[in-house]
């Protein structure tokens, strides 16, 4: 029987072109590990084996062989089914966490990482101006250079850790890889082949929407439909949905947001609110603020203040909703929101909820996840509401922000957050840090830490992201080094980062 399943994994390989050698099965017994014959290749290898053809965990690595070789794989004990495959391995990839100020995320980092539905994992970053793709089948990593579509790191500006161009990653249904990015008043599809390299298609027209752009955002619905959302780099710009579940694009104006899209004053967080999210009918939720106010109190300080809002299409025409604001209106409450579509195909929101004093200074901060119920009413959950030892001068602030939400396969919602600090100098700074994960069990939410440090002045986290599958979590960021000349001048090193876990 086993033999059986061992032909089966030669012609898979055959038709995928995955083996790379030839291989052979020696049964030992039931009771007893497989052993597998590679037949020789001047490249190195590595066996990879399999229980369903989706995930793939590495035997062993192989140096070049002359002769045939002989591998044992000890976890197949009292396995029944078992495949194999055979993979060349290539020259090692550059440690994209060894290159300081030189690799950096997508704007935002919504869809910088993704697994596809076969388990691949894949992710992009911009290194020099070169947009990089990386993916791993099984346990090896291959690196496509799409191109150099990018702009030279220059540091000390407004936002630096935002200066390349806006891209995207999807998967669709079979697990080809999709990416895209903002070219002036159009959007580049670039589109995985077979080979494993990248053919861009048809150009995708915004020049009825704006000629440069402030906040994009894409997802991969059912039918491979793409849907594009989009805001122009104006005042008082207009959020605008595309998509070609008709077989062309079509646009729509979702609402018109109020001042600056990009917020208020520009802190020592990245902040990020506009996520896109599709459900099974290829129907968009977006969440977005409407405007970043910053009044002036009795006291004479600015006292920010956002809301968080919600459009859908799913009833038809576009309708919003007020999803949280803070009472007093000096707060924050838009300034951190991530979408997704829970159980029974209605969306969730994760979001930040930043309370502050009459001054302007931060008070508290929670992470909230919401739920929406078949009737449309809308619910709370606090999941957070301190930080995991990251403090500065004024104390423990709370947690929750950039928030970036994901569902597993049994349902459950996966958050991504970072704890917030604050420090006066003597106005009030703030930082986030303490790359966190929390889950909802069914029963209660449960948090950990998955990139820890403690100094807040000095390191803070850009952009995390974060990809769910059955086997693997996989989180991604910049990890910003700081050094303050004074309490608004700083210089910093932007490093790289990933970390792989277990899933709960």
């Amino acid at each position: 029987m086993r033999r059986s399943f061992l032909s089966l994994m030669a012609i898979f390989c055959a038709l995928t072109g995955w083996a790379q050698s030839e291989i052979t099965l020696q049964p030992m017994g039931r009771t007893k590990p497989f052993r597998v014959i590679i037949s020789p290749s001047a490249q190195p290898t590595v066996l990879e084996a399999s229980t369903n053809l989706v995930h793939w965990v590495g035997v062993a690595t192989n140096a070049a062989n002359a002769e045939p070789l002989t591998v044992t794989d000890p976890q197949s004990t009292n396995i029944l089914r078992r495949f194999y495959r055979v993979q060349t391995v290539g020259a090692p990839l550059p440690d994209l966490s060894q290159l300081p100020n030189g690799v950096f995320m997508p704007p935002d980092g919504f869809n910088a990482v993704q697994y596809a539905p076969n388990g691949k994992l894949g992710f992009i970053v911009w290194r020099g101006k070169d947009l990089v793709f990386r993916e791993r089948n099984g346990t090896v990593w291959r690196e496509q250079i799409i191109g150099a579509f990018g702009n030279t790191y220059v540091a000390g500006i407004t936002e630096e850790y935002r200066f390349q161009p806006l891209t995207a990653l999807l998967y669709d249904s079979a697990s080809r890889a999709h990416i895209l990015r903002i070219s002036g008043n159009s959007v580049r599809h670039h589109v995985q082949q077979s080979s494993g390299g990248f053919a861009e298609s048809a150009a995708i027209s915004l020049s009825a929407l704006g000629s440069t752009f402030a906040l994009f955002n894409a997802a991969m619905g059912p039918g491979d439909v793409l849907h594009i959302t989009v805001v122009p780099a104006q005042q008082n710009a207009a959020v605008s949905h595309g998509s070609n579940k008709t077989g062309a694009w079509q646009w729509s104006t979702v609402t018109r947001l109020t001042g600056n899209p990009r917020g208020f004053w520009k802190q020592s967080y990245a902040p990020r609110w506009f996520s896109l999210a599709v459900d099974s009918q290829n129907y968009a939720h977006i969440t977005f603020c409407p405007e970043f106010q910053l009044p002036t109190g009795p006291e004479g300080y600015y006292q920010p203040n956002s809301e968080l809002h919600y459009a859908s299409n799913r009833g038809g025409p576009w309708s919003t909703q007020q999803i949280a604001y803070v009472s007093d209106l000096s707060g924050d409450a838009g300034h951190g929101a991530c979408v997704a579509i829970g159980r029974n195909d209605q969306p969730a929101i994760a979001a930040w909820y930043n309370e502050r004093w009459r001054t302007g200074s931060s008070d508290w901060c929670q992470l909230h996840y919401y739920t929406r119920d078949a009737s449309g009413a809308w619910s709370k959950m606090i999941v957070a509401a301190n930080t995991d030892g990251y403090l500065a001068a004024d104390g423990d602030k709370g947690t929750g922000f950039a928030p970036y939400l994901r569902f597993d396969s049994r349902g459950w919602p996966h958050i991504a957050f970072l704890d917030d600090a604050a420090q006066h100098f003597p106005m009030q700074n703030e930082y986030a840090d303490n790359l966190r994960h929390a889950y909802y069990n069914g029963a209660q939410w449960v948090t950990r830490t998955v990139y820890a440090q403690t100094a807040a002045l000095e390191r803070q986290i850009v952009y995390p992201a974060m990809a769910v599958s059955d086997a693997e979590m996989t989180f991604i960021g910049l990890d910003r080094r700081t050094v303050w000349q004074t309490d608004r001048v700083a210089t910093s090193t932007y490093y790289f980062f990933s970390v792989h876990l277990t899933p709960p």
